[in-house]
């Protein structure tokens, strides 16, 4: 019976650590998601402000924002992909806890079964 009380804390502590995980995951992507936002609204001002500052008649400078523009969106696309390998690498490390949870559940089940022979067999005896 102590086993089962010990395998259900051991089970629930697990799920809350899963739950926990989860949550700092999902506060992660929020925060690269809200730092992409401001990175965006931020290279669409400074857009806006040198489109209004240029002359129609001057044609100097004129590939300034297209450059800050291509470093953005490249900096936009290295953070969906670290993300997607971050989402990857929690996906696989969620199946391997699973895996492992089933086999100490496992373990467990046929521990208790085996306890459960022996005193069987032991109140058989007497």
């Amino acid at each position: 019976m102590q086993l089962l009380h010990e395998l259900l804390a051991s089970y629930d502590d697990a799920k809350n650590e899963e739950r926990d995980r989860l949550d700092e995951a999902k506060r992660e992507a929020e925060r690269i998601e809200a730092l992409g936002k401001n990175v965006r609204e931020e290279a669409l001002q400074s857009l806006g402000k040198r489109k209004a500052s240029d002359d129609p008649e001057t044609s100097g400078g004129g590939g300034g924002g297209s450059k800050f523009l291509k470093i953005v969106s490249m900096m936009n696309e290295d953070n969906k992909a670290e993300l997607e390998f971050r989402k990857f690498q929690y996906i696989k490390d969620l199946e391997e806890r699973q895996k492992d949870r089933d086999l100490f559940l496992e373990q467990s089940r046929m521990q208790y079964q085996t306890m459960m022979n022996l005193l069987a067999a032991l109140s058989n005896k007497q």
